[in-house]
């Protein structure tokens, strides 16, 4: 698809990278969450507006891109290892000093 004579996707010779946001089920008592690409959990949000407001300029340019998946919940698995890995470097810590 061409606008002002460029092919979109392309700025001025360079391609963009297009970041997918999906939005979906939300956690902890919010309605939706925003996720990445694969799914990951990146935070929560009250209103679909929410995720429309916070990557407003990104949406605009082009470099966003919202999807819903409000029929699956966010991956949690990524939060839970970071989690986990944090505990064993705190109790470790606490027991050397």
């Amino acid at each position: 698809m061409r606008k002002n004579g460029m092919i979109s996707g392309e700025m001025e010779g360079r391609t963009k990278k297009v970041t997918i946001i999906k939005i979906r089920r939300g956690i902890n008592g919010y309605r939706y969450s925003a996720c990445d690409e694969n799914g990951f959990f990146i935070r929560n949000m009250k209103k679909l507006s929410d995720a429309r407001n916070y990557w407003e300029k990104e949406i605009r340019w082009g470099y966003v891109r919202l999807i819903r998946e409000l029929d699956q919940q966010p991956d949690m698995s990524r939060n839970e290892a970071t989690l986990m890995a944090l505990h064993s470097l705190l109790s470790a810590y606490c027991r050397g000093s």
